[in-house]
C-alpha cells in the first residue's frame, strides 16, 4: 500500500513538472518578437535610364562646343578675308587723268579702278599752295570703277594745280598744268631729258605743311611717289610728267606728322631718286 502511494506521488510530481515546462514554453512563444520583413526595391532600371540621359546631355554639350568652335573659326576666316580685301583695295587705289596739260575751261577726266562697289571718293582741285578750288564726292559704280569730270573754272590762272583724291583714309595726288598756249605746239617743241632729277622746295618742314616737289624726266610718263615716315609707315601717290618732261607734285604732311627723318622716293620708269627731309 505504501509503495502504491509513493508511485502515485511521483506521477503527480512528474505531471506537474511537465505542466510547468509546457506553460513556460507557451509564455516564451507568446512573447517572441517577430522581425519584420523589409522589401528592397530594385531601382537598377531607373539608374540605367538616368545614366543614359546624362550621356545624351554630355553628347549634346560636346556637339554644341564643336559647333561653337566651328562657327568662331568661320567668323575668324571671314574677318581675315575682309581685312585682306580691304587692304588690297586700299593698296590698289589710285587715279589717272586723261592728260596732264589743260586749257582754262577744259574738263579734267578722273578715273579710278579697283575700289569696290559704291565707294565714296572725295576729289578736289587744289592750288599749288593747297587752297581748295573745287570739291565733289562721287561714288564708284557696281564694278568698282569711278569716272568723274572736273571743269576748270574760268577764273583760275595759268600754272600748276593738283587733283587730290581721298578714299578709305588713303590720299593720292596728281599734278596738272593749266595753260592757254597751243598744246600741240607745246608737245612738238618738247624735249626728252635723259635722266631724272628731283628737288624739294626746302629741307625742313612742320606738321601740316605742303612739300613741293619739282624736277625733270621723260615726257608724259607716269610718276610714282612714296613717302616713308620715321616709324616705317608709308604713303603712295601717283602723277605724270608733263609733255616737256617737267615734274611737279605736292605732298601735304599730316597735322600730327611724327617728328624726325622722312624719306621721299620718286620713280619714273626705271629711274628712281630718293630724297630725305626733316619734320620738326
Amino acid at each position: 500500500m505504501a509503495k502504491k502511494i509513493w508511485m502515485f506521488a511521483v506521477s503527480i510530481f512528474t505531471v506537474s513538472i511537465l505542466a510547468l515546462l509546457v506553460a513556460g514554453y507557451a509564455v516564451i512563444s507568446g512573447n517572441n518578437i517577430q522581425t519584420p520583413t523589409v522589401e528592397i526595391n530594385n531601382n537598377s532600371n531607373e539608374l540605367k535610364a538616368m545614366q543614359a540621359t546624362i550621356d545624351q546631355l554630355t553628347a549634346k554639350i560636346e556637339t554644341l562646343e564643336a559647333d561653337t568652335i566651328n562657327e568662331l573659326e568661320a567668323i575668324k576666316t571671314e574677318f581675315i578675308q575682309a581685312v585682306e580685301t580691304a587692304n588690297s583695295e586700299i593698296a590698289l587705289f589710285g587715279i589717272s587723268l586723261d592728260q596732264s596739260v589743260y586749257s582754262i575751261g577744259d574738263s579734267i577726266k578722273v578715273t579710278a579702278d579697283n575700289m569696290g562697289a559704291q565707294i565714296p571718293v572725295q576729289i578736289e582741285l587744289l592750288s599749288y599752295t593747297g587752297e581748295v578750288i573745287a570739291s565733289s564726292i562721287p561714288y564708284s559704280d557696281a564694278m568698282g570703277k569711278l569716272v568723274h569730270s572736273i571743269k576748270l573754272p574760268s577764273f583760275i590762272q595759268e600754272g600748276t594745280y593738283v587733283i587730290q583724291a581721298t578714299s578709305n583714309d588713303r590720299t593720292v595726288v596728281k599734278s596738272i598744268t593749266v595753260s592757254d598756249s597751243d598744246l600741240q605746239t607745246l608737245e612738238e617743241s618738247s624735249t626728252i631729258p635723259a635722266g631724272l632729277t628731283i628737288n624739294l622746295d626746302k629741307e625742313t618742314y612742320k606738321p601740316g605743311e605742303i612739300i613741293r616737289v619739282s624736277g625733270n624726266g621723260q615726257a608724259s610718263q607716269s610718276v610714282s611717289l612714296q613717302v616713308t615716315e620715321p616709324d616705317g609707315d608709308f604713303t603712295s601717290a601717283h602723277s605724270s610728267s608733263s609733255s616737256d618732261g617737267s615734274i611737279t607734285m605736292i605732298y601735304i604732311l599730316p597735322p600730327d606728322a611724327d617728328k624726325g627723318d622722312w624719306k621721299m622716293a620718286i620713280k619714273l620708269n626705271d629711274k628712281e631718286e630718293t630724297l630725305t627731309f626733316q619734320v620738326t
